[in-house]
């Protein structure tokens, strides 16, 4: 799950509010990825970082990665920026 706490995006493409069904808490501005398998593995639950929308990212869903916890609804592909 990503929540944006920063910058601008169609809103239409996020989940304004979406809350964490496992531990109650809100996110705003929040998506799954499209492509969790993409990601660093440096990254950690917790760690702010900064992306650009990528739709080259698109990739077929890691069925693993999905079961690990609840994400919204709404999914983008995404790129890390250095």
């Amino acid at each position: 799950m990503i929540e944006l706490v920063e910058g601008r995006i169609d809103t239409a493409k996020v989940e304004a509010q979406w809350k964490n069904p496992g531990t109650g808490k809100i996110y705003k501005n929040a998506f799954a990825l499209s492509n969790p398998c993409a990601l660093p593995v440096s990254l950690n639950e917790g760690d702010e970082f900064f992306f650009k929308l990528d739709p080259a990212q698109l990739t077929a869903e890691c069925i693993t990665c999905k079961a690990y916890s609840p994400t919204p609804k709404k999914n983008l592909p995404i790129s890390i920026c250095p």
